[in-house]
């Protein structure tokens, strides 16, 4: 039989019983040979995985000779929505499930904001490999069975990746480059360190739920205020990216380098933030009800701070003021913005409110009230991804990150001036909600945070000790260590006990070296990522493990 494909599992049919582009026998797949090699492409390029056997499938389904002409057509019309929806599962975009989930929020996004994200996954250099490649492939068909090698790369893609992974980085291990590997042979090896990464997920989890910040009563009543500053999107990845001066950092007293927002949303990341008492929680836990201890605003009121709670945004996006209210434990009504001006519009058309005016307003009104203690959580949107300028021409994403980043910083700075001229005691806590993935990688476009990559979730945390002597700390004190939110609580803890602006910043500064270590682990909703040396893991929604790319 001279007319079999080469490869053995597919029919054999002879060419007397086809017609078009069948009948040549150089590509009975036709068109989908393109698709099958666009997907290849990617796949070696590192911008999706490969689910092997669906795609395997799919390919000898679309070989299966069938008559009459009609049945061809309505089977090319099937195939279109299984090939895109196969090409969706192999890629790294979320489950289907979080975008039903997501579709309220993704709706209320301007036109102008859903057009500008899909911009982003179109890459002129990406698309012109391509085109050349399908010429190749194009001419090659003109003499060769064309089907048959890409059936071949199909079914040997994970091998070939896992070869050429190893050549070029050989101290990798490189066997599980994609989820669909999982249902696939895998080495030895591979499965012990799936193994081993389970188990030192589980145990992260099991330390991580018995720790938890004590907080002792001070021989004296505080006389300091705590304002912490909540910043949406950024992190020290975009700070270098947009090249950002981040000369700003250096007026914080206490400079984390090594902090571990725990999440890439905003939602997660302000629970995490408001139960900082306890340990680092996973990710659906963060939604259910938890001891009273792990909420640090209760324990800032139960040491006589008032409670304040200010935005610069409206709160409604995502139910984000319900998540501090109800899961944070903050349940309380935000201040009104006071007038303050409206600096842009946010993505979804609603107002974001000049940061200094907001927290400049916020403070006169303060100091004309009594002088017993007050703990403000302020949060604010104005570097979040698809904010404009009301009225202002658009430009380009990364140059308008780098303007707003600028004000941000001004702004901040101002307020901490003003902090200073005052005469009052308090501690200011910098501290981002997550990066803005303004660089993206080859998984993830720019803007997209569902892998909560170490590039969104590394942030700098600052600490400024406002109204103490000049000369109570000669230089900034760098925290490296890989810290998280109970580190800040554990601070707060000890600044509460020790109160050292009663005159014992030389015993309290020590102190600061014995901060709480959290090790980097990141979560979203069924994707989590962990570290091991220098490399970073990610397990996928169907729990499979991969090292992911730098």
């Amino acid at each position: 039989m001279d007319n079999c494909c080469a490869v053995s599992s597919i029919p054999c049919v002879p060419r007397a019983g086809m017609t078009g582009s069948l009948a040549a026998g150089k590509h009975p797949m036709g068109i989908w040979n393109y698709y099958f090699i666009a997907k290849l492409y990617w796949f070696f390029g590192g911008q999706i995985g490969l689910h092997r056997w669906e795609n395997l499938c799919f390919a000898a389904l679309l070989l299966i000779p069938i008559e009459p002409r009609w049945a061809r057509l309505l089977r090319q019309l099937i195939a279109i929505p299984v090939g895109v929806v196969l090409l969706y599962h192999d890629s790294w975009l979320p489950p289907v499930s979080r975008l039903i989930e997501a579709a309220p929020n993704l709706a209320s996004f301007s036109g102008a904001y859903r057009l500008e994200l899909m911009e982003r996954f179109f890459n002129g250099q990406i698309v012109a490999e391509l085109l050349a490649l399908f010429m190749v492939a194009g001419l090659l068909s003109l003499k060769l069975r064309i089907s048959s090698f890409v059936l071949l790369t199909l079914l040997a893609a994970p091998q070939l990746s896992a070869l050429a992974s190893l050549n070029s980085a050989p101290q990798q291990s490189c066997a599980n480059l994609c989820p669909g590997q999982a249902r696939v042979e895998k080495p030895q090896t591979q499965q012990a360190q799936d193994a081993d990464l389970d188990t030192a997920l589980e145990n992260f989890h099991a330390e991580e739920s018995r720790r938890q910040v004590i907080f002792h009563k001070p021989k004296a009543a505080p006389a300091f205020d705590i304002i912490i500053l909540q910043i949406c999107s950024l992190a020290w990845d975009d700070i270098d990216f947009v090249h950002g001066d981040a000369s700003f950092l250096k007026r914080f007293d206490l400079l984390f380098t090594r902090f571990n927002s725990g999440s890439s949303y905003s939602g997660p990341a302000v629970i995490r933030l408001l139960r900082g008492n306890c340990g680092q929680q996973q990710h659906d836990k963060l939604y259910q009800d938890t001891q009273p201890a792990c909420y640090l605003f209760n324990k800032l009121a139960e040491f006589g701070f008032t409670p304040n709670l200010l935005l610069n945004h409206t709160g409604d996006f995502g139910g984000f003021l319900h998540d501090i209210q109800d899961h944070g434990g903050l349940n309380i009504a935000p201040i009104h913005n006071l007038g303050a001006v409206t600096y842009l519009n946010s993505f979804d058309g609603t107002p974001v409110f000049d940061d200094y005016d907001v927290l400049s307003q916020w403070w006169t009104r303060r100091q004309s009230q009594s002088t017993s203690p007050v703990a403000l959580f302020y949060n604010s949107s104005s570097l979040h991804d698809g904010n404009r300028v009301p009225g202002a021409k658009k430009l380009p994403n990364v140059e308008f990150y780098r303007i707003r980043l600028k004000r941000l910083f001004g702004d901040v700075g101002r307020f901490m001036t003003e902090l200073e001229d005052s005469g009052r005691q308090a501690v200011l806590v910098f501290i981002p909600e997550h990066g803005a993935a303004l660089r993206g990688d080859k998984i993830q476009i720019s803007g997209l945070r569902e892998i909560p990559t170490a590039q969104i979730t590394l942030i700098p945390v600052g600490v400024k000790f406002i109204g103490i002597p000049k000369d109570a700390i000669s230089s900034q004190i760098v925290v490296e260590k890989p810290s998280s939110y109970l580190a800040l609580s554990d601070l707060l803890a000890r600044l509460i006990e020790a109160n050292p602006y009663a005159g014992n910043w030389g015993d309290f500064l020590p102190q600061l070296e014995r901060l709480s270590i959290t090790e980097y682990e990141a979560e979203n909703e069924k994707t989590v990522m962990m570290s091991k040396g220098e490399r970073y893991f990610m397990r996928t929604p169907d729990s499979t493990w991969m090292e992911y790319p730098k």
